[in-house]
């Protein structure tokens, strides 16, 4: 039960620094983007607007963003599950090997070039360039770290409800598993003996057949 808890809780941790290191997908305040024009189907983004989400995730730092939003998930993970302090260099490397920005930077690449024109992407430039763009980008792992824990507190706060919860569906469950005193055989009645079958008794042995009569005597002559 402890490993298995222990997988679990690997497995969230895994799963929250993945969502901490998903960019912002929200357009500047400034100077907000028209929507697209269709969204049925994306073409391939040209070198002009594959280069230019590029250089948007350059201006807003999204390496250092999004290995600054990993770090501070880590360690809060670590502080809630001090059992994971143990494993700290497994997930690092683990995470380090299929979540480095030379492993995402295509895919933000596409994810940006898929949901935003080149001139969405540049107006986004010029907002992210700014001093607010900057601060906005800078205290993003922040904002996201203290959405967390906002959001974990909750659920600790009122974890006993839910605990409560799971325990009566499981409790209901056993209780409906277990025989009733008295409850009849499958197909009967309660305290009535099934018929045997033609041939059986009711042990389910065969039946023997009952033995003939011994014959009269005729009674005699006067």
């Amino acid at each position: 039960m402890r490993r298995t808890s222990i997988v679990l809780t690997v497995v969230f941790l895994a799963s929250a620094l993945v969502a901490a290191q998903a960019p912002s997908q929200t357009p500047p305040p400034a100077t907000p983007p028209a929507a697209s024009s269709s969204t049925s189907t994306v073409p391939q983004a040209s070198p002009t607007h594959a280069a230019a989400a590029e250089e948007l995730l350059q201006v807003m730092k999204m390496e250092q963003a999004t290995k600054q939003s990993a770090d501070v998930m880590f360690e809060t993970q670590l502080k809630q599950n001090p059992q994971l302090v143990q494993f700290k260099d497994i997930i690092q490397e683990f995470m380090t090997k299929y979540l480095g920005w030379q492993e995402l930077k295509p895919d933000y690449v596409k994810l940006y070039t898929d949901l935003y024109t080149e001139p969405e992407i540049r107006q986004m430039i010029q907002f992210y360039g700014t001093p607010l763009g900057q601060k906005m980008q800078a205290t993003m792992p922040q904002l996201m770290a203290r959405s967390v824990e906002i959001s974990q507190k909750r659920l600790q706060d009122h974890m006993p409800e839910l605990q409560g919860k799971i325990m009566e569906r499981v409790q209901s469950q056993q209780k409906q598993q277990q025989p009733q005193p008295g409850a009849a055989p499958q197909g009967g009645q309660p305290g009535q003996s099934q018929p045997a079958p033609q041939g059986q008794s009711p042990q389910g042995q065969p039946s023997q057949p009952a033995p003939a009569p011994p014959p009269s005597t005729p009674p005699p002559q006067p």
